[in-house]
């Protein structure tokens, strides 16, 4: 990804602004990871010489990437931990729907050895409501130990 000399200038003024306020490199690492920039030019941008202040508070988002603001991170954290909200991560809803389709197969097939047609249609039916409930209890393994890792990479 290339910068332009605007992009660049604020990146530069953001680093310098937060190393002026006392904050770590790893702080600054972290806050444009979160603006979206990639890791490998994080580390060029801090390795680089940084210029007279002026003043940048935020860091810039990185060009064609979005942002993680504060709120969404809070979002998803309550959701893996406290659960009952909606995920929505695309990763956590691939995870619920190939549960649930399995499960529905499962139960359509269990059904079919049953019943034929009508039982296929019913074990679909009790598989969709029942891996319905399982896959929610999946997320919320997957979630708290995506909440676990979390933590621990605060300690560290």
């Amino acid at each position: 990804m290339s910068m332009s000399s605007n992009e660049r200038e604020q990146v530069r003024a953001y680093v310098e602004s937060m190393r002026q306020d006392g904050r770590t490199d790893d702080e600054v690492r972290q806050g444009l990871r979160q603006a979206g920039w990639p890791q490998e030019q994080v580390e060029r941008l801090l390795a680089a010489e940084v210029p007279q202040p002026s003043g940048a508070e935020a860091p810039p988002a990185a060009p064609g990437a979005r942002a993680q603001d504060d709120s969404s991170e809070r979002y998803h954290e309550i959701a893996e931990t406290v659960g009952m909200v909606p995920s929505v991560r695309a990763r956590d809803n691939v995870i619920q729907g190939i549960v649930v389709a399995v499960g529905t197969l499962i139960g359509a097939g269990v059904g079919a050895l049953a019943g034929g047609l009508i039982g296929a249609l019913s074990g679909a039916l009790v598989g969709l409501i029942v891996f319905t409930f399982i896959s929610g209890f999946v997320l919320m393994i997957v979630g708290g130990s995506r909440a676990i890792k979390k933590r621990a990479d605060r300690k560290q």
